[in-house]
């Protein structure tokens, strides 16, 4: 499983373009490539850490996420799974 964070300064014109290539050329090989962006590392961080909760628990892991404090979207999902 790879995970790959975007910058916006960096993914556009033919840049862009090398990127598709590489996550192309990972999928092929047979890797997941989780991709996330600035909004996903702010904003939406405890999703984002969901998501690759999610796949790694699919791939073995017994480990579990932690809330970030009283107001984590992780919430909901600790107090389901208890």
């Amino acid at each position: 499983m790879l995970f790959e964070l975007d910058g916006e300064l960096y993914h556009y014109g033919a840049r862009r373009a090398v990127d598709r290539h590489k996550s192309s050329t990972a999928a092929r090989a047979g890797w997941l490539l989780l991709r996330y962006g600035w909004d996903e590392c702010t904003g939406g961080a405890c999703r984002a850490a969901a998501e690759i909760g999610d796949e790694l628990a699919r791939r073995g892991w017994t480990g579990r996420l932690t809330m970030c404090g009283p107001r984590c979207e992780l919430r909901w999902r600790t107090e389901t799974s208890a």
